[in-house]
């Protein structure tokens, strides 16, 4: 009889030291969860890292993100030089497909920008905003990008919408004056599927003011 209650009290203690282990695996997996696809943790490492693999810098002040339900959104996003960024939008919202990211083939189901604005400045040496790789480090607080070999993957897109935005390009002469402006406002862009290497339609409508010289 001892020796059965010994036995008891034995399966009893490995039970709950692999309930303990089970439940501490789970805290653990939560945390690292939480850590990885927290605001704070996408803006400072991995926004960083897309950028080095890009060669070009991408902010965002607020990012929400959800690995389960494959969807995010970011807020106050800028790409380009700090200091003049080539693109900005109010907010970004995609939703992808899980699988696709360890196939190869990225397959978003949607992707929405809101108050997008493109700007676009050339100088009239030829120089201009778009940062990339190759340009010289700012004299800001703007962490350098390193030039890497960036491949593109194969993306699709099932249905892309540019609401509210803008698209801006300016010219200027050896004065630094403005020489020639063409503004696209309200601008709304629907594209109903996209992919690389394929013919997709796509729909624009906005409003266009062209300047050039002093007229």
């Amino acid at each position: 009889m001892k020796l059965i209650t010994t036995k008891k009290d034995k399966y009893k203690r490995i039970f709950k030291t692999l309930l303990s282990a089970i439940f501490i695996l789970v805290i653990l997996i939560s945390t690292i969860y939480l850590i990885i696809t927290s605001s704070y943790f996408i803006r400072r490492f991995v926004l960083p890292f897309v950028s080095k693999e890009a060669g070009i810098q991408i902010r965002a002040e607020e990012v929400k993100l959800s690995l389960f339900k494959a969807k995010a959104k970011f807020f106050s996003v800028s790409v380009g030089a700090e200091e003049m960024p080539f693109l900005k939008a109010k907010s970004i919202d995609v939703s992808w497909d899980n699988y696709s990211l360890v196939s190869g083939k990225i397959k978003i189901f949607s992707l929405k920008a809101d108050s997008l604005e493109a700007l676009f400045e050339e100088k009239h040496d030829g120089k201009n905003n778009l940062e990339f790789s190759n340009s010289k480090e700012t004299a800001s607080s703007s962490p350098k990008v390193e030039k890497n070999d960036f491949q593109m993957p194969e993306i699709s897109i099932k249905d892309f919408h540019v609401e509210n935005s803008s698209f801006i390009y300016r010219s200027f002469n050896s004065e630094n004056r403005l020489q020639n402006e063409i503004t696209l406002n309200h601008l709304n862009l629907k594209m109903p599927f996209f992919e690389i290497s394929s013919t997709s339609n796509i729909s624009i409508n906005g409003k266009l003011s062209i300047r050039s010289g002093d007229n």
